[in-house]
């Protein structure tokens, strides 16, 4: 049966709709507006709560899931089992996003983003203007392990503009070809120097 045309410039003499009062599954629908045609589309009871290909307009080529809770992927249940060998096996993939190009965002506006596995791997392999891995961080940043390296191949960096840059350990084991130290402040309660340095 023909789609109701909503306000705005594109039409469908085509589509079809089917559904019932929990939801509705349209092929060649339009959106709200008008603007962009679907592929295919379910909306559920709740409005917000869809899956739509866009076909043209200003989102040609999308797929857009909205839900107006929560979103589970589960994967990989059968993946950690050999059935011939009966053994538990590891290393296999469970879930591949990729963007052959572009960007990939993930955004918490009110909450965290969490990432837990038995090890986590960052790698950025781009060359020039590229392969740079960088935090930012309003308040904090701190990492704790039982072992940290940092290496740096051609220039490693601490800088505390505005604060105290301040290294404890029991052992502090530097190495290098040629070293630079220099002080400027002058600490006036300190009994190991006389309150000079």
């Amino acid at each position: 049966m023909g789609t109701n045309t909503p306000t705005g410039e594109k039409k469908n003499w085509w589509g079809w709709a089917t559904g019932a009062l929990n939801a509705v599954i349209r092929i060649g629908g339009l959106s709200p507006t008008g603007d962009v045609r679907s592929s295919w589309s379910v909306t559920g009871l709740d409005p917000r709560h869809f899956i739509t290909m866009d076909e043209d307009g200003q989102r040609k080529g999308w797929t857009e899931i909205s839900v107006p809770q929560s979103f589970v992927l589960n994967a990989g249940e059968d993946l950690g089992w050999d059935p011939v060998a009966k053994k538990k096996i590891k290393g296999k993939q469970a879930i591949t996003i990729i963007a052959d190009h572009g960007d990939i965002t993930l955004k918490a506006t009110d909450g965290k983003i969490k990432l837990e596995g038995d090890s986590i791997e960052f790698v950025a392999n781009g060359v020039g203007e590229e392969g740079h891995f960088m935090v930012t961080a309003n308040e904090r940043i701190e990492m704790k392990s039982k072992r940290i390296l940092v290496e740096g191949k051609q220039t490693l960096k601490l800088v505390a503009s505005k604060s105290t840059l301040g290294l404890e350990a029991a052992v502090l084991d530097v190495t290098t070809d040629f070293f630079t130290g220099i002080s400027k402040a002058t600490r006036k309660n300190d009994t190991q120097t006389g309150g000079e340095v």
